[in-house]
């Protein structure tokens, strides 16, 4: 399954430059010299090409905190970028800013596509193999054939997580609504809204942010009918750029369908993604089950301004269309709520650190096992040599007892043949 996924990985680099393309309008803007942001295409025109994105954090190559929303990314990209270019950096250190700029430019192609930034923010580190760009890039459902969808389905339904993207298309319909956002239907506070939405799509709504909920924020919520569903919940800026998401997720409860909660809220929240297998294969899957855990910043205020604000549910089935239900509510933040909320994710927490400590303690526990283990069977080979010996020597005793016995009885023999005579 690993072999399939590498060998759809052209596939979806090729889908994934066009949502660059279109995250990239915006930055076209600054003055040419600068403008040179790389596309996926350019990225893996030089795969190493990042040694500084690839020694750090790259939020940090940024500059910029892991809850900054996209403007605030590109503006520092753009600063760093007409600091760094060649075009500005003759002669002496040269050399130096031109590996920064390839350093900045790389950290800004993962963090300026939603997608790519949801894949690092949930599966990303400092390693060099972590902060390779292309290895944050998902699968647009909508680009892929039914053979494909159908053969991603399956290596879904063992356990392997297959991460997808949302749709170049939708994307550049989310910037079209925002400037023409009284025509998309209203989702009003407490009204569930019902529907069906086909793959790689999405269902548009706009909410009426009033002066509580800019102060107190957002909660919506959203479910399917069918347990293998996936799907999510985008809440969009002013430009149509992703400023919050969340996917979905299967309860424990097999009986259950799965639901999607987002929580657009001045204070800090915590949102637990799909999990994916062990790095270990020999660890359990509990050790796993956290490893998707997500700290959201506090966003304060929740919205800008008072009015219209989209957001969307959008489909990531593979095979099929989906069946939805979405609402949303103002939220709520008294007291006891917040301490509820806030002892419920150090609860979270406190099971992700013993999870971790329980999975090295397994990690140790099993090493111990699989050596002694080998010492065992090396020791069981030689005790089945000795056992095998043991036999072997027990019949050349027995041969040594029968050529002894017959010469007993030879020398009888003759004896008492003399005696008759």
């Amino acid at each position: 399954h690993r072999c399939v996924l590498h060998i759809k990985n052209e596939h979806r680099r090729v889908s994934s430059a066009g949502v660059d393309k279109w995250h990239r309008l915006d930055v076209l803007e600054m003055s040419e010299s600068a403008a040179a942001a790389p596309t996926a295409a350019d990225a893996a025109a030089a795969p190493a090409a990042a040694p500084a994105a690839a020694a750090q954090d790259l939020y940090a190559v940024l500059g910029c905190a892991k809850g900054d929303d996209a403007p605030v990314i590109t503006k520092r990209y753009r600063k760093l970028a007409l600091k760094y270019h060649p075009d500005r950096n003759r002669g002496e250190g040269q050399e130096e800013a031109a590996e920064k700029f390839r350093a900045v430019s790389d950290a800004y192609a993962v963090l300026s596509d939603p997608n790519r930034r949801r894949q690092y923010d949930l599966h990303g580190s400092t390693t060099d193999e972590a902060s390779n760009t292309h290895a944050f890039e998902s699968v647009d459902v909508k680009s892929q054939s039914w053979a494909t969808r159908f053969l991603l389905a399956q290596v879904s339904k063992i356990g392997i997580p297959v991460p997808t993207t949302v749709a170049a298309d939708v994307l550049s319909t989310a910037c079209e609504l925002s400037s023409d956002i009284a025509s998309v239907p209203l989702l009003i506070p407490g009204a569930a809204q019902r529907g069906t939405v086909k793959i790689g799509s999405a269902a548009f709504f706009r909410v009426t942010i009033s002066n509580s909920m800019q102060e107190r924020g957002l909660l919506l919520a959203a479910s399917s009918k069918r347990r293998n569903d996936k799907f999510r919940i985008l809440v969009f800026d002013g430009k149509g750029n992703i400023r919050r998401q969340a996917e979905s997720l299967q309860p424990e409860d097999k009986k259950r369908p799965p639901r999607c909660r987002l929580f657009v809220v001045p204070v800090p929240t915590l949102l637990v993604g799909a999990p994916f297998p062990a790095a270990q294969e020999n660890l359990p899957p509990v050790c796993a089950a956290l490893d998707t855990m997500e700290e959201r910043a506090a966003m304060a205020p929740p919205f800008d301004a008072t009015g219209d604000v989209l957001v969307a549910f959008y489909s990531d089935n593979l095979l099929s269309s989906l069946e939805y239900t979405l609402a949303c509510a103002p939220a709520v933040l008294d007291e006891g709520r917040l301490e509820a909320l806030e002892a419920s994710a150090a609860g979270l927490r406190e099971r992700k650190e013993a999870l971790q400590a329980f999975g090295e303690r397994f990690s140790t526990q099993f090493d111990d096992y699989v050596a002694k283990k080998a010492a065992l069977d090396e020791a069981e080979a030689r005790l089945r040599a000795l056992q095998d010996e043991a036999r072997t020597q027990a019949e050349e005793n027995s041969k040594a007892r029968s050529v002894h016995a017959d010469a007993e009885r030879g020398l009888l023999d003759a004896a008492f043949a003399e005696c008759a005579a």
